[in-house]
């Protein structure tokens, strides 16, 4: 009986690290719109992290928002076309925790990660000139981003309740819409960069100028 119980005790230890495990793969794509094909039916099940590279395109960006156990996405080296990332394309994803964005993208289309309540951490390259709006609404695990010089526009609830965001530095050319920070119940710090002429901060609020 004992040895029965042990034995059932290292099964469940042993499916819950199977479970837990990080699956990972780097993958190349040479034509876009074929990423689905370059993973096996097990990979599409258990992935949980997964570097592209090459040229991908919304129905590749799409596909790995299927994915059902993705957490980190590296697309650092890869090409997305129309150097923009596809509106809505992982909105209200909860199993997203991290993103590299392409270093040639422009713009994040709008509502591109609304709902990604477990997302923690996202690289913006200095490329990007213009955030859309709701691109980050909901987003309520998210405590810090950097918003490079070249961002120009930052839409409409760009970042709506983002609960977690305790600092922004606002950009010298940026631009805000209405709402692009409202109700974000722990942002207590905004720093206006010298150059910027259209805001103010006095006593920790944003005015516009």
């Amino acid at each position: 009986m004992f040895m029965k119980k042990l034995l059932t005790i290292y099964f469940f230890m042993l499916l819950t690290t199977l479970l837990t495990a990080q699956v990972s793969k780097t993958i190349d794509v040479i034509t876009a719109g074929t990423l689905s094909t370059l993973l096996t039916n097990e990979e599409k099940a258990t992935i949980t992290d997964i570097t592209v590279t090459g040229s991908i395109n919304s129905t590749d960006v799409n596909y790995l928002n299927s994915l059902v156990t993705l957490n980190d996405l590296n697309l650092a080296s890869s090409n997305i076309s129309t150097n923009t990332f596809p509106a809505a394309s992982f909105i209200n994803n909860t199993k997203l925790k991290s993103i590299i964005l392409p270093t040639t993208l422009q713009t994040i289309g709008f509502s591109a990660f609304d709902g990604c309540s477990n997302l923690t951490n996202i690289e913006i390259p200095n490329t990007v000139t213009s955030i859309e709006s709701s691109v980050f609404q909901n987003c309520t695990s998210l405590a810090n981003i950097t918003i490079s010089n070249n961002v120009t526009n930052i839409g409409e609830l760009a970042f709506y309740n983002c609960k977690s965001l305790l600092t922004i530095a606002i950009p010298n050319s940026t631009v805000l819409a209405a709402g692009a920070f409202s109700n974000c119940s722990k942002l207590l710090r905004f720093i206006v960069q010298n150059e910027n002429l259209n805001y103010t901060v006095i006593d920790g609020v944003l005015f516009s100028v």
